[in-house]
């Protein structure tokens, strides 16, 4: 099984430490202590990643609705 730290997350997906261990705190990004050093398993960050995307096709769908809806009044 393959576990990534914080770290190595942020540095891969361009953002800093700090966010992916707010993601974690949140329960947004599943975590587990691993000899008091935090990891996230690949399934679970795929996990969050496929949610990550729905969700922000879901919120540019909806501006893009809300926008339309603007521009026709």
């Amino acid at each position: 099984m393959v576990y990534y730290s914080p770290e190595e997350i942020a540095k891969e997906y361009n953002v800093q430490p700090g966010t992916v261990r707010a993601w974690m705190r949140d329960g947004r990004l599943k975590a587990i202590k691993m000899g008091g050093l935090w990891r996230v398993k690949d399934e679970d960050l795929q996990e969050f990643i496929r949610r990550d995307k729905k969700e922000s096709a879901d919120r540019m769908f909806n501006q893009w609705v809300e926008n339309g809806k603007n521009e026709e009044g």
